[in-house]
């Protein structure tokens, strides 16, 4: 079971955040909850790599990455490099949770109770009260891991089709 720590006073938070828009939360989940997440996402995700080549992007399973020889896997990173140099590029890990979550032949992983957890009734009512948004209807997930040399150019969290009404990211980095 995830729960939001206890301990935060949601009206105080809901009023920061209407003053400015954006904040962050430090503690936001019990901390033993927190943790488990964390060995989840540590033990039991089966990471994906994902880059763009200019307007492609490219979303690498395990069983592809682990198939490639160190010459392949050389000349992909190199071509990454390059484009790196002058253009928006990007290189990290992720799991694709929503598209995994409605894939009926796709394994139930543990990680996947996260995005259930995201999108249950009482998690969403938070962010609803939080962020004065009684619109938000379901929470998009990704679980993203970033290795040395991974990185992640400046970007914008606008999203063309305007469906989506605020952006949020839960770290689970230990400091």
């Amino acid at each position: 079971m995830i729960r939001i720590n206890p301990a935060h006073d949601r009206g105080a938070l809901a009023e920061a955040f209407a003053a400015t828009g954006r904040m962050q939360i430090r503690d936001f989940l019990v901390p033993q909850d927190a943790e488990q997440v964390h060995r989840l996402l540590s033990t039991k995700t089966p990471w994906w790599l994902v880059y763009n080549d200019g307007p492609r992007v490219e979303q690498l399973p395990p069983d592809y990455l682990a198939a490639l020889s160190q010459p392949q896997i050389n000349q992909m990173l190199l071509g990454i490099q390059e484009r790196a140099r002058t253009q928006y590029q990007f290189l990290y890990h992720f799991y694709p949770m929503v598209s995994m979550y409605f894939t009926p032949t796709a394994p139930r992983l543990p990680v996947l109770e996260v995005y259930e957890w995201l999108n249950s009734p009482g998690t969403l009512d938070f962010f609803r009260k939080l962020t004065g948004r009684p619109d938000i209807q379901w929470a998009d997930a990704q679980a993203t891991l970033y290795t040395s040399g991974n990185f992640l150019k400046s970007l914008t969290d606008q999203e063309p089709s305007g469906q989506r009404v605020v952006a949020y990211v839960l770290n689970f980095t230990r400091v």
